[in-house]
C-alpha cells in the first residue's frame, strides 16, 4: 500500500513535469525569430543550411511546416480555411516572436494562395494571387485584417462601384516566395542565397545596371493628348527606355548597360535582341530591369519605335527558353519585371520571374513582378504612379541605404499609399480608362516579391 508521503512525492513529480513542459512551450513562444520559413515537411532538411547561414549573420530563424500550423504546434489554430490559418499563424508569430520576415517556400500546390478579385471593363471579374494578403495583418487600430470584411468568402473584393472589402495594405511583415516544387529546386535556391550573401560584397560586377526597353504605347497621338486629359504635364517618350534612363539617374554610381529598341539606330546603345540581353546579364549586374509588355513566359516584348506591329526582341520577345543561355553563375541581379503576368503563378507553376531564380547557372537572385496585368501610365508620367512608381521607388530606396529586399518591397508599397499625387493620378487614369477608381489597390496587391525577403542586396561585408 502506497503511503501518503510517497503519494505526495509522486504527485509532486508529475506536477513538476507538467509545469516543465508548459514552461518550455511558453518559453518557446517568448523567443524572438526575425525570419520564419514556411514550407512543407518535404523541404525541411534542404532548408536547414539556409537557417544556419542566416543565424551566422544574426538573423534568428525558424523553419515552420504546414503541419506545425494546422496542428497547432506553437499557436492555437484559427481561421476558416488553410490560407487564413497561415495568416493567423503569421499574426501570432509577429506578436509573440517579433517576426519581421516571412519566407514562403513552395508554389501554389505546396503553399496555399489567396486570390483577390477586381471588376474589369468587360463586365466580368479577374482573379489574381496576392501574397500581400499574408503580410497585411492589422488594420490601423490593431485589429486583425481578414481582407473579407463582409464575410462573403471573396477577398479584397472590388466591383464597378468601388471597394467592397476593407483592407489596410501596409505590410506588417515582409514577405517573399519562391515557387519550388521539389527538393532539387530548394537546394538550388538555398545555394544561390548563401553564395550571393557571402561573396557579392564589393564585387565590381554588382555595380552594373542592365535595363531593357522600347516603345510600349505605340500611339503617338494618344500620348500627346494623354497628359492633357489628366490635367498633367507630360511628354511623348519611349516608355520602356524612359524608365531605364530614370533608373540610371537614381543609381548614379552604377554603370548602366542599355539594351533598347532605339539601339537599332543609336550606335552607342545596344539594340534590343535576345543575344544582347544575355550578353549584358552574363557580365553580372546588381539590378536588371525589363520594361515592356510581358506574359507568363515572356520577360519583354515591345515595339520597334513608331512601328505598331514590329515586335522586339524578334521573333517572339525574350522568352523563358532564352534563360537557358544565361551563364552568369553567382553574379546575380535583382530582377524587376514591368510587364503583365511575369509573376502569374496561378495560371502556370513557372512564370518567367521565377524561371530566372530557378535557373541553376545564373539568372537572378530575386525578382519583383506582377501576378496579373501590369498597370502603367503613358508618356513621361509613367514614373509618377502605378507600377512605374513602384519600380522607381525600389531604386530610390536602395540609393538611400535600404539594402534588405523585403524592407524595400514593403516600403515601396507604403510610400505609394502615402503619396497623394500618385494615388490621385491612378484614380484619374482609372476613371478615364475604365470608369472606376480601383487601380491603386490592384497594383499594390499584385506586386510580388519572389525570393528571400531577408536577402541583403549586395551581400555581407
Amino acid at each position: 500500500m502506497i503511503k501518503l508521503v510517497d503519494l505526495l512525492v509522486i504527485l509532486l513529480i508529475i506536477f513538476s513535469g507538467i509545469c516543465s513542459a508548459s514552461f518550455i512551450q511558453k518559453d518557446e513562444n517568448k523567443q524572438n525569430y526575425d525570419l520564419i520559413i514556411i514550407s512543407t515537411m518535404d523541404f525541411v532538411e534542404e532548408l536547414q543550411p539556409l537557417k544556419n547561414h542566416k543565424e551566422n549573420f544574426g538573423i534568428l530563424t525558424k523553419i515552420i511546416t504546414l503541419d506545425d500550423i494546422y496542428n497547432g504546434t506553437y499557436f492555437e489554430v484559427q481561421g476558416r480555411d488553410n490560407p487564413e490559418k497561415i495568416k493567423y499563424f503569421i499574426k501570432e508569430a509577429k506578436e509573440s516572436w517579433n517576426t519581421r520576415y516571412v519566407f514562403l517556400v513552395g508554389g501554389k500546390e505546396k503553399i496555399p494562395i489567396r486570390l483577390s478579385r477586381i471588376y474589369i471593363i468587360t463586365g466580368d471579374y479577374s482573379y489574381y494571387i496576392s501574397d500581400l494578403y499574408y503580410a497585411d495583418l492589422f488594420y490601423a487600430n490593431g485589429s486583425f485584417c481578414s481582407w473579407d470584411s463582409n464575410n462573403d468568402g471573396i477577398f479584397a473584393d472590388k466591383n464597378k462601384s468601388g471597394y467592397v472589402d476593407q483592407v489596410d495594405l501596409i505590410p506588417d511583415v515582409y514577405i517573399g516566395r519562391v515557387l519550388c516544387n521539389n527538393e532539387l529546386e530548394v537546394c538550388n535556391v538555398v545555394e544561390k542565397i548563401i553564395t550571393y550573401e557571402t561573396s557579392s560584397y564589393n564585387q565590381p560586377w554588382f555595380e552594373n545596371l542592365v535595363v531593357c526597353g522600347g516603345d510600349d504605347a505605340r500611339r503617338t497621338l494618344l500620348e500627346i493628348f494623354f497628359p492633357f486629359l489628366l490635367n498633367k504635364i507630360g511628354r511623348v517618350v519611349f516608355e520602356g527606355e524612359y524608365l531605364g534612363d530614370r533608373a540610371e539617374d537614381i543609381l548614379k554610381n552604377f554603370k548602366t548597360k542599355k539594351v533598347y529598341a532605339s539601339g537599332f539606330f543609336r550606335p552607342m546603345i545596344k539594340s534590343l535582341t535576345t543575344d544582347n540581353i544575355n550578353e549584358a546579364i552574363n557580365g553580372g549586374a546588381g539590378f536588371l530591369m525589363f520594361n515592356g509588355h510581358g506574359k507568363t513566359d515572356s520577360a519583354i516584348i515591345t515595339n520597334f519605335p513608331f512601328c505598331r506591329n514590329v515586335w522586339l526582341p524578334k521573333p517572339l520577345g525574350y522568352k523563358s527558353s532564352d534563360i537557358q543561355n544565361l551563364k552568369n553563375g553567382f553574379k546575380l541581379p535583382v530582377a524587376i519585371f514591368g510587364g503583365c503576368f511575369c509573376g502569374d503563378f496561378n495560371t502556370t507553376p513557372n512564370p518567367i520571374a521565377w524561371e530566372f531564380i530557378k535557373h541553376s547557372d545564373g539568372g537572378s537572385i530575386a525578382s519583383f513582378a506582377c501576378t496579373s496585368g501590369a498597370q502603367l501610365l503613358l508618356s513621361s508620367l509613367i514614373t509618377d504612379s502605378l507600377h512605374g512608381y513602384l519600380e522607381m521607388d525600389i531604386f530610390k530606396l536602395f540609393s538611400e541605404g535600404k539594402d534588405i529586399i523585403g524592407d524595400i518591397w514593403a516600403k515601396s508599397i507604403e510610400d505609394y499609399l502615402n503619396d497623394d499625387n500618385a494615388m490621385k493620378l491612378s484614380d484619374d487614369f482609372s476613371m478615364l480608362n475604365w470608369n472606376h477608381t480601383l487601380s491603386n489597390h490592384f497594383v499594390i496587391e499584385e506586386w510580388a516579391l519572389f525570393g528571400d525577403p531577408s536577402l541583403k542586396i549586395g551581400g555581407y561585408e
